[in-house]
């Protein structure tokens, strides 16, 4: 009775655990489809409550019902079975009869496990009837039935490493030592345990010449999504992301639950991507969910992610003293005079020292608080503004739950998972949430007739702050490191000053952005005779996004009590319906036949995919409410508009493969393919590639490098591929329409057309050839294995600039296909596993890649160095080389003229080196022939980006820690907007700022040695002479001086975990539970100044660095399965 009531209450607690989980999902839906009430607290409480109780008394009704008969097949409430156990003992040893100590030995569908001693011995008690599973680095994994032994010995044969790995690729499988094209298969342990849900993020250096960067200024904000290529430029106009398939369909790869996740294949290669054609053209991601085991009884996993970020990256400012005594020196060099009172200097000195609380005092006339307008340069605040606009800690969690599990012709698998990311942003309210539904479900229906039904759903939500008339986000990034430390932050009245735009952040309305995706796919796989198999899928996707945009009236008050408009004197409300349809429909079929020691595959396809885009916006000012955001509650005029555009592909292609004992390995691809984007007589293109691989290691005289050199493998492809991803309608001359002429006829305003630009008519496909080296090779027992490849990329029939003609022509020059680049570059993986005694094993793998692109060809005959130039290397900077900093005005009147620059020189200034000799700085004409004293002074595309995993595993401790890193790459700082590394930036009143972090500060810029300020003489100063004007910028013309090496090695993922012995989880009728922490973006070596992280070296316009930081993780995780 003792034991029932104790299982009864064991029970009930994890029916309570299991009731929130679910209910908690339930709400979470609940609260975002009612997200236009009002209460919410009371939406949340009240659905809350109502599904707990649902779904405890089902939970509970089970577990009675249960405990009364004995069994159940829900999971987590299943008594332990009561199958006699028996003690087996045995030894495992290789085929030369070594012990092996560190073997895995486990029951087979229990959690029963052990390992091998040191004398590769092993006991275990489990079920006579059952069969042991043993595994062990290097060596095949076998399973022996117990059939009632006492004593089982077993003798593990050495595997080819992985090259005996079935590997996901383009329309099919195949063992990865068949493969004889460049292909990589990710680990997905790298991706696992991670403070993070974004998998472009999560797969940032695990495979080389997987190239993942920010890219932009919004790119790290929550939701963001970074830039991805594969092997680096691809071109110069278009698009040349990889094209990314999740189970066979087309899917934002940011939108993808990494709890799902089976499988992540990279296609980099031709030869790899030829199948999919010009989609595939720059590289495929081949990501495979999660399915259902057939013969397993359900089971339910849940895993959950609490986690706690922090911008990194994020400089200091210089106290307010200091600012202003900077700035003053910087005005009186420009002849401007100093711009702070003295009673501006006592003020900062007394706010320092805590005598007096206020920020600013009251203007003369009383109308304004200095320093609370642009124009008002004053304040005594002192304000550190990146550690006021974010805070140090935001808290992010994501949960998933899976139920899985199948039959003897059924296998099912059915996850939920939720992503919530705040932003670090302390004031724009900004987040963001997704919501993914899985269903992946397989049935049998003949021994020749299989069904397979996979659905996805993903539920987006962004939030973004508004910003104020004329900015957008970009810009308030930019104002982050412009806004000065004396400026006030917090106004005499209480209220936010304006010059901080957090009124602005938090009452100046939200962009939200809803988006829904429901992925459906039927398939059928038909064999009605051996080795002949036909896939038939559609797939269908709906995607739909609704973009919300309420501009609110900002008010502030000034001194005297009266309300002032801060942002949009005129509030308004735009919404944007967007319905995008896509459908995709894919036959193939296969036959394969192996005749003695010759093996033939072929196989052929057709695809045929459509994409429907259709949008409406709508819009109107002066809204009644700021609580009701919408069209109808606005009193202004509506404006009215929408947009259509579609696109479609047809595809037939095949494969040949052949291989001779798997020594001599062929393969041929081909696809055939049709574009709407091109007009009808250019509009197919066919697409071939062939690959060779040669497995020498399986030749005769290989025995005696054998046990050495286990396996080697050299490998060569050929392929041409197109790409299509341009702008619909190019082809067509389009004829654009308005309202409201700006000349009056009779007494309207007309509407009006235009006159159609010209088009060109032979534009068609690019055209990418591939050529690619690799070998394969294990050693070592293949604890050791490698694989290289060389590739050549060339990128022809660009779109570039068409010959120039007369401006009478009236319209622009239509793009052509006249353009042409060259990638080389090389991927070089080796991984090493091993074990150390009979509980320690662990694996390292290191990888590093290169590309360089240049310009073959290009219409810009006179190599002007505005635009690119045949000879090219791509990422090359153009500047001047620096001798120094004058010390004197002498020595300033002795150096080259470089009134290019500026017209007066002197102490402080740079001195450039005149490299013609004719005592002259010039750009000569511009041209790479002619550039005068500019030369190539480095190079700022990304080298030799390098991966390091490792991986550790003791007893139930299991340890592994991930460094990434680009170990070459120049960045030289720009004249203008860069002050998020100069500090002065040439304008008195936006343009300088003071930053530091660890020894590097923008204070460090040159003074005389009998200077006096508080900051004292600086004759041996990093940066030069600041001037509060336009002549700031002679200084900073691109030069060796200010470009510093941008290479880094960042610990990009650290985690920790403890696996729960099966003996105390089966008490808890848990299959398996893990605990873990981990870490992101904890260490970062790097020789950069510590102003700028090395990964937000983007420029958008605005600046270097100047947008969302990205961000620290600390994270701790479980995961649980029941059984």
């Amino acid at each position: 009775m003792l034991k029932y009531m104790k299982l009864l209450l064991k029970n009930i607690v994890l029916s309570f655990l299991t009731s929130c989980i679910l209910a908690l999902i339930i709400t979470w839906n609940k609260i975002f489809i009612h997200q236009f009430n009002f209460n919410v607290m009371r939406i949340c409480s009240h659905t809350f409550c109502r599904h707990f109780v649902f779904v405890t008394a089902i939970l509970l009704m089970m577990t009675y019902t249960s405990i009364a008969i004995g069994n159940t097949g829900f999971p987590g409430l299943i008594l332990q079975s009561q199958t006699p156990r028996s003690h087996i003992s045995g030894s495992v040893t290789n085929a030369s009869g070594d012990l092996l100590a560190g073997v895995t030995v486990q029951a087979k569908g229990t959690t029963l496990v052990t390992t091998t001693n040191s004398n590769g011995y092993y006991e275990l008690d489990a079920a006579g009837t059952g069969t042991l599973i043993f595994s062990y680095v290097g060596y095949i994994t076998q399973e022996i039935p117990v059939n009632g032994r006492s004593r089982v010995n077993v003798v593990l044969n050495i595997s080819s490493s992985e090259l005996s790995q079935v590997v996901v690729v383009g329309y099919g499988t195949q063992k990865k030592e068949n493969l004889t094209a460049a292909v990589d298969v990710v680990n997905t342990k790298q991706i696992e345990s991670r403070g993070n849900a974004n998998v472009t993020e999560m797969l940032q250096g695990v495979s080389p010449n997987l190239n993942i960067t920010p890219g932009s200024t919004v790119a790290s904000e929550p939701g963001g999504k970074p830039a991805i290529n594969i092997r680096g430029i691809g071109t110069l106009t278009g698009d040349y992301a990889p094209y990314v398939l999740v189970d066979g369909v087309p899917m934002d790869i940011n939108a993808v639950n990494p709890s799902d996740i089976q499988s992540v294949t990279i296609l980099k290669d031709a030869a790899a991507a030829a199948i999919y054609g010009s989609k595939g053209a720059f590289g495929v991601i081949l990501i495979t969910t999660n399915t259902g085991a057939g013969k397993k009884k359900m089971q339910i996993g849940y895993s959950n992610n609490i986690s706690f970020s922090s911008p990194i990256g994020r400089p200091h400012m210089e106290n307010s003293l200091k600012y202003i005594t900077a700035f003053d020196q910087a005005s009186i060099n420009a002849g401007l005079g100093p711009n702070f009172t003295q009673e501006n200097y006592d003020r900062i000195k007394q706010y320092m020292a805590g005598e007096i609380k206020e920020e600013t005092w009251l203007m003369p006339d009383s109308s304004d608080w200095v320093g609370n307008g642009i124009w008002s340069i004053a304040g005594n605040g002192n304000n550190d503004w990146m550690y006021i606009f974010y805070r140090d800690l935001t808290m992010r969690q994501k949960h998933n739950v899976d139920i899985s599990g199948g039959g003897d012709k059924t296998s099912y698998y059915v996850s939920a998972g939720l992503w919530d990311q705040p932003d670090e942003l302390r004031y724009g309210g900004q987040f963001y949430k997704r919501y993914n539904v899985t269903a992946n479900i397989t049935a049998k229906a003949t021994n020749w007739m299989t069904f397979k039904f996979n659905s996805k759903y993903i539920n987006e939500r962004n939030r973004y702050f508004n910003t104020k008339e004329g900015y957008d986000r970009n810009t308030f990034y930019h104002d982050f490191y412009r806004i000065n430390s004396f400026r006030p932050r917090i106004l005499p009245n209480g209220e936010f000053s304006d010059i901080s735009d957090i009124p602005s952040l938090i009452d100046g309305g939200k962009i939200d952005v809803y988006g829904s995706q429901y992925i459906l796919s039927l398939g059928a796989i038909l064999e009605p005779v051996k080795n002949w198999e036909t896939v038939i899928s559609y797939n269908y996707t709906n995607s739909n996004t609704r973009y919300d945009d309420n501009k609110m009236t900002v008010y502030g008050t000034d001194p005297r009590g009266n309300k002032y408009v801060h942002a949009y004197p005129t509030s308004s409300y735009t919404t944007n319906f967007a319905a995008d349809n896509n459908t995709l429909f894919n036959i193939t079929s296969s036959y394969n036949l192996t005749l003695g020691k010759h093996y033939f595959y072929v196989m052929g396809g057709f695809e045929s995919q459509s994409d429907i885009l259709n949008g409406i916006t709508g819009s109107k000012n002066d809204m009644l409410t700021s609580s009701v955001p919408s069209i109808s509650t606005s009193t202004g005029k509506i404006n009215l508009s929408d947009n259509k555009s579609h696109w479609a592909t047809e595809s037939f292609f095949a494969r040949f493969r052949y291989n001779f004992k798997e020594k001599y390995l062929l393969e041929l691809n081909g696809r055939y393919d049709g574009s709407s984007r091109f007009a009808s007589d250019s509009r197919w293109g066919l697409f071939p590639s062939v690959s060779v691989g040669y497995n020498v290691s399986q030749e005769s005289f290989w025995k005696t490098l054998k046990p050495y050199v286990n396996t080697f493998k050299i490998r060569g492809s050929w392929g041409s591929l197109g790409n299509q991803q341009v702008p619909n309608y190019l082809y067509l001359p389009t004829i654009g329409m308005g309202t409201n002429l700006n000349w009056i006829i009779g007494t309207v305003r007309p509407d009006f057309v235009q006159a159609p630009g010209l088009t060109s008519a032979n534009l068609t496909w690019e055209t990418i050839t591939t050529k690619n080296i690799g070998f394969d090779a294990g050693f070592l027992d293949s604890r050791l294995s490698t694989s290289f490849d060389y590739y050549t990329r060339i990128t022809s029939d660009m779109f570039g600039p068409a010959e120039a003609l007369p401006l009478t022509l009236g319209t622009s020059v239509p793009q052509t296909n006249n353009a042409t680049i060259r990638t080389r570059g090389f991927d070089l993986a080796v991984t090493w596993r091993d074990h150390i005694g009979a509980n320690i094993t662990y694996s390292v793998r290191a990888t590093i890649s290169d590309n360089v692109t240049t310009v073959l060809k290009y219409n810009n005959p006179t190599k002007s160095l505005s635009t690119w130039y045949e000879g090219q290397t791509l990422g090359e900077i153009w500047g001047l080389r620096t001798v120094g900093i004058y010390q004197s005005k002498e020595d300033a009147d002795k150096g080259p003229d470089q009134t290019l620059f500026y017209p007066t020189w002197g102490a402080g200034d740079i001195q450039y080196k005149d490299l013609n000799g004719d005592k002259k700085i010039t750009r000569g004409s511009g041209t790479a022939n002619d550039p005068g004293d500019y030369t190539i002074i480095g190079n700022n595309s990304s080298r030799f980006p390098v991966g390091l995993y490792t991986e550790l595993n003791w007893k139930n401790i299991d340890f592994s820690m991930f460094w990434q890193g680009i170990l070459k790459r120049d960045y030289a700082f720009a004249t203008t907007n860069d002050n998020a590394f100069y500090g002065f930036n040439g304008q008195q009143w936006w343009g300088m700022n003071a930053f530091y972090k660890g020894n590097n500060t923008t204070l460090d810029y040159w003074r005389p040695e009998d200077e006096t300020n508080i900051l004292g003489p600086n004759t041996q100063s990093y940066y030069p002479k600041p001037y509060l004007s336009t002549e700031d910028y002679k200084n900073k013309e691109i030069q060796t001086r200010y470009m510093q090496n941008a290479s880094y090695f960042r610990l990009k993922s650290l985690t920790i975990g403890y696996t729960v012995p099966s003996g105390l989880t089966r008490r808890a009728a848990v299959g398996n539970a893990r605990i873990y922490v981990s870490g992101e973006n904890l260490l970062t070596l790097t020789s950069l100044t510590k102003l700028i992280d090395p990964e937000a070296l983007f420029n958008a316009g605005w600046g270097v660095a100047k947008g969302h930081f990205l961000r620290r993780i600390y994270s701790v995780g479980i995961n649980v399965t029941f059984k």
